[in-house]
């Protein structure tokens, strides 16, 4: 019960809010061969009619973020602390100016993730 109510308030707290899509997650509502900006990096949807998943396309830098308009990453202005230039998802959390996955290790100092 405790766990089904965690996801539920993560998934209320999503809507409306910066998208949290990541690699691996299911793409089956947007059909294959859409792009999307995941967590620091821009998705491709690909695999079986079956059950597509986000793929990582192209990994954005430190620096740079996922650009919505275009699918591209384009550097982040102020970059390296201060203000926040990368919200990170539930399932990840900040290393360095880029979100990663909660259960790798950041090897970078501080950064404006948050």
């Amino acid at each position: 019960m405790t766990r089904v109510l965690v996801v539920l308030m993560a998934a209320l707290t999503l809507q409306g809010g910066e998208s949290a899509t990541e690699v691996g997650d299911s793409c089956e509502e947007r059909g294959v061969g859409t792009l999307m900006c995941g967590v620091g990096a821009v998705l491709v949807c690909t695999g079986a009619s079956g059950s597509p998943a986000w793929e990582l396309l192209e990994d954005c830098a430190t620096g740079s973020t996922c650009d919505s308009d275009s699918f591209s990453c384009v550097e982040t202005s102020g970059g390296g602390g201060g203000s926040c230039c990368r919200h990170c998802g539930p399932r990840s959390k900040p290393c360095g100016d880029a979100c990663i996955p909660r259960d790798n290790t950041c090897h970078k100092g501080p950064g404006c993730a948050c």
